[in-house]
């Protein structure tokens, strides 16, 4: 398995280095060492997870790692900081998009966000993440198509046989029979809708993207969600609405015919599925939720 970590140590210019210990306080692999009155060792015994937080903290611009110096960092801009009102009409504004415009996002628009969600955390700047984007309404409408089958063969017991690949099937199963049962009602409704020629698999949606990897890296699906989690808002940010579709993740895990007609390599696993188009209808108001549930300790 890929292990994306780099055994070169950071530099330090010494010319410009104030000895002020950001550095040696900020590495998550300790690479820098202090020494009073003088520039910081590095560890050539570590190896560094090129996370560039060295580089993006030192207020002299006195290191540089081997992707990179102060120069290939962005500068942050403290005049674009986001309100709280703003921040929370933003967060609470995006919701799920199940009627799409007839223009598709141009695949210049997706490529771009998701450049954006590759900043998203990913455990220790491990590229655990890998995408796969269809931006093509006949194919994304012959997925639908294609899971609408294979919801009317599985759904009497598709938690069941499901048990028999998936773990999370077998603990959801064992956990809530009641509601696995309602939800393969929901999977037959979906199936029998596909045939009057509704679509609320994937609703039509111009574009579908997936994230997947090594589910063999225990971090694997975490990375996946966080960083589709990020493409989510960014996407709403840029003017596209998105639905995740926990559908296609179900059938994805619980049927191996069915996740191998992606083509994706060997070991690797879907972890997030999620549509994406411009919105035919704009929201004008935030719906209310129940309050969180919290508990506070001490």
């Amino acid at each position: 398995m890929l292990q994306p970590k780099n055994p070169t140590p950071a530099v330090i210019d010494s010319s410009k280095c104030t000895q002020c210990g950001i550095c040696v306080k900020n590495c998550p692999r300790h690479i820098f060492q202090f020494r009073e009155g003088k520039v910081p060792r590095v560890r050539t015994d570590a190896l560094c997870f090129d996370c560039g937080h060295c580089v993006a903290l030192c207020p002299v611009d006195a290191v540089s790692l081997p992707s990179g110096g102060p120069s290939r960092q962005t500068a942050l801009s403290s005049d674009w900081n986001l309100s709280v009102p703003q921040i929370e009409q933003f967060m609470k504004s995006r919701r799920s998009c199940r009627c799409y415009a007839e223009t598709p996002p141009s695949k210049e628009l997706l490529q771009k966000i998701i450049a954006i969600s590759a900043y998203a955390p990913s455990g220790q700047n491990w590229p655990l993440v890998k995408w796969l984007v269809i931006n093509d309404r006949t194919a994304v409408q012959q997925i639908a198509r294609r899971a609408a089958k294979v919801l009317h063969i599985l759904y009497p017991h598709l938690f069941r046989s499901g048990r028999i690949f998936s773990a999370q099937a077998r603990k959801m199963y064992d956990s809530c029979p009641d509601y696995c049962v309602d939800l393969s009602n929901e999977y037959k409704e979906m199936s029998e809708a596909m045939k009057e020629g509704r679509d609320t698999i994937l609703y039509n949606a111009p574009a579908l993207v997936i994230t997947y990897g090594d589910p063999r890296n225990r971090m694997t699906h975490d990375a996946c969600i966080t960083a589709l989690a990020y493409f989510d808002l960014a996407a709403n940010a840029l003017g596209l609405g998105t639905c995740w579709s926990g559908t296609l993740e179900t059938l994805a895990d619980l049927d191996p015919m069915f996740f191998r007609s992606f083509g994706l390599p060997r070991h690797q696993r879907i972890i997030g599925v999620m549509m994406a188009g411009y919105p035919e209808y704009p929201f004008r108001r935030i719906p209310q939720r129940r309050p969180p549930e919290i508990r506070w300790m001490p």
